[in-house]
């Protein structure tokens, strides 16, 4: 089946039902976005976990779902990232706008029990814990039959981090974790992303023979 999905926006997902079903949750996702073609930038960051990527991915393994039902929610999770992604590579993201807001402030010396609210706040250093730190490499042409592949550890203890690469048929990606992390495991999570990928395929592939079933309208 022709899935007609970004393929970024694809391998993006992916890892969100693999971490779901590897630790039991959805977590902050780091994507990196280049902003190149501004004078000066450098990077973005493209934060993959949504509410659409998590309603797809919890309804993936939700027995009342039915497949069009995962097919549409994938769709919509699609649109979501593709959406981000364009916002933060045309210089519309979030983190580098507060993280020179965090310098300023701490510049000015606004720090303890001066620092602004928004920085002070649990929900905002929750946010930026990204247990999940990813990166599409293709357009560095890593992953091809004439190039090595390169990884990136994860920055947290408790933390998984992948890069992949895109090319004509086949995905290329390299899981990291912590040594020191007790709870998570990069071989497993390379497997739950392998399975995660083939599972996405099935109700895909299961709308598609149903849309093909119905009979053509009359006019």
């Amino acid at each position: 089946v022709q899935l007609k999905a970004p393929p970024d926006s694809y391998m993006q997902l992916v890892p969100q039902l693999a971490h779901l079903r590897d630790m039991g949750a959805v977590v902050p996702t780091y994507e990196t976005a280049s902003t190149r073609r501004f004078f000066h930038g450098r990077t973005e960051t493209i934060r993959s976990c949504s509410t659409a990527s998590t309603r797809w991915a919890r309804a993936m393994d939700d027995p009342d779902a039915s497949v069009v039902d995962k097919a549409a929610l994938f769709q919509m999770a699609l649109k979501a990232h593709s959406e981000f992604l364009l916002a933060c590579s045309n210089g519309q993201g979030c983190d580098r706008h507060l993280l020179a807001l965090r310098v300023l402030a701490s510049t000015a010396g606004l720090t303890g029990d001066r620092t602004p609210a928004i920085f002070a706040d649990p929900a905002f250093g929750r946010s930026c814990t990204f247990a999940l730190s990813t990166s599409n490499v293709t357009l560095l042409g890593l992953g091809t039959k004439y190039s090595d592949f390169a990884g990136f550890g994860t920055p947290l203890v408790d933390g998984y981090g992948v890069c992949y690469s895109i090319q004509e048929g086949r995905i290329q990606a390299l899981v990291a974790s912590n040594r020191g992390s007790a709870a998570r495991s990069a071989g497993r999570f390379a497997k739950a992303i392998g399975r995660s990928l083939d599972d996405t395929m099935k109700p895909l592939e299961a709308a598609h023979a149903l849309v093909a079933e119905q009979p053509a309208a009359r006019l």
